[in-house]
């Protein structure tokens, strides 16, 4: 099932590539990272697409992503019901996640469920505050809240403070995880008609885990690159992020 979703996804992607042309109102978004966490190597993939139900405010998100650590895997497919205004951004979000860690005999499959909220507050042209939250829900119950800051230095550059807190528990027993970082990015390409935009990601995330009393500290840093598609032609990184796919309140990835 995970590789027809993804399969479907990197068809649409290539097809969104080769017309470069979208029905008026519709935004699709693809990245790859690579990257390091606790020494070991990362790597991820994710696609969304939005497509408008109205002529002014609302629209439907729908999103898919693998990605892995070392031993583990993770998958998440869902979806946002999404209202968008000039001054702001209402995004109700729903993933489902399964988590997956080899090897043998210690094979863990775990599915849960997100259910969630956030909004973005355009504060000025240049800079945009989010804040998310909402509960989680499998094996496991518990919930997230978290927030990020993103200031645009350029119209094309962005860079952004976020921090996350998750907790589950279950059968006596809690984890608690608290991330907090930095991502900058920056678009390339809108000077050239006929170029794909494409921007460069960079990030780094302090990672605090604990569970059964130990507590785990450790660093990420990843790379990326991402595709940007939409009806409105050129348009600089502070409009894409602010009227085409969901940007920083959009499906929460959790370290567990």
């Amino acid at each position: 099932m995970k590789r027809m979703l993804l399969a479907s996804a990197c068809s649409l992607a290539c097809a969104l590539v080769a017309s470069h042309a979208l029905a008026a109102g519709i935004a699709f978004t693809g990245d790859g990272n690579f990257g390091n966490i606790a020494g070991k190597p990362y790597w991820s993939g994710d696609a969304a697409l939005t497509v408008p139900i109205d002529s002014e405010h609302f629209s439907v998100e729908l999103n898919v992503g693998d990605r892995g650590a070392d031993s583990v895997h993770d998958f998440d497919a869902g979806g946002s019901f999404v209202w968008t205004d000039p001054d702001f951004r209402i995004a109700a979000t729903a993933v489902y996640n399964q988590i997956i860690a080899l090897p043998q005999p210690f094979h863990i499959n775990v599915s849960e469920t997100q259910l969630g909220i956030g909004g973005e507050f355009y504060a000025t042209p240049w800079l945009t505050l989010s804040a998310h939250g909402g509960g989680i829900d499998g094996k496991a119950g518990g919930g997230y809240v978290g927030g990020e800051i993103k200031a645009y230095v350029l119209p094309d550059a962005s860079i952004g403070g976020r921090i996350l807190y998750a907790s589950v528990s279950n059968s006596g027993f809690t984890v608690h995880d608290t991330d907090y970082g930095a991502v900058a990015e920056w678009l390339l390409g809108e000077d050239y008609p006929e170029a794909i935009p494409t921007s460069f990601t960079a990030a780094y995330d302090h990672i605090d885990l604990s569970a059964f009393g130990v507590h785990a500290r450790t660093d990420a840093w990843t790379v990326g690159i991402k595709v940007y598609l939409d009806s409105e032609g050129s348009a600089p990184l502070v409009v894409r992020n602010r009227t085409g796919t969901l940007d920083t309140i959009g499906p929460i990835q959790l370290r567990f």
